[in-house]
């Protein structure tokens, strides 16, 4: 049996729209993205969020004795506005994540991230990796987030 979720996560930064776009396309954005408490190895990080197609592989423990390879495709760029990562190996059996950043002002914006996630659990299974899942994605994000906040210079 399939199950599918939506988990979204926003923000409201102190800078503009293409400020905050522009981080997410520095070097090593993906290492500065993951929290320090996370077991994440980077295989392969030199992908960018405006070069569709383009590939990362992560290690990671998804579990306590459990590490899974990753391995996500950036597609549909659209300068300034958002971009999507599609995981072409890993934990789920479909997963997508999508940045958008809308401009709030000339001066502020709007980040924010979404995951649409498909596993093949069963039910009673699935309602606990929901909600295990999106525990761990709020997490991530807060971190992310808050990095974007504090390399922007606030």
């Amino acid at each position: 049996m399939s199950s599918k979720s939506k988990f979204r996560f926003r923000s409201f930064i102190k800078r503009s729209a293409d400020e905050a776009f522009a981080w997410h396309l520095r070097p090593r954005m993906m290492e500065r993205s993951t929290p320090p408490w996370e077991d994440v190895k980077m295989i392969q990080t030199d992908a960018r969020p405006n070069i569709p197609g383009s590939k990362f592989v992560i290690n990671a423990r998804v579990f306590a004795l459990y590490r899974q390879k990753f391995v996500l495709e950036y597609a549909n760029y659209v300068p300034n506005e958002s971009f999507n990562v599609i995981q072409k190996e890993g934990f789920c059996s479909d997963c997508e994540y999508t940045t958008s950043i809308t401009p709030q002002s000339e001066h502020s914006c709007e980040v924010i991230d979404q995951f649409e996630f498909t596993h093949k659990l069963p039910k009673v299974l699935s309602l606990f990796m929901n909600g295990f899942i999106k525990k761990r994605l709020a997490r991530l994000l807060q971190y992310k987030h808050e990095m974007i906040y504090n390399d922007l210079g606030l």
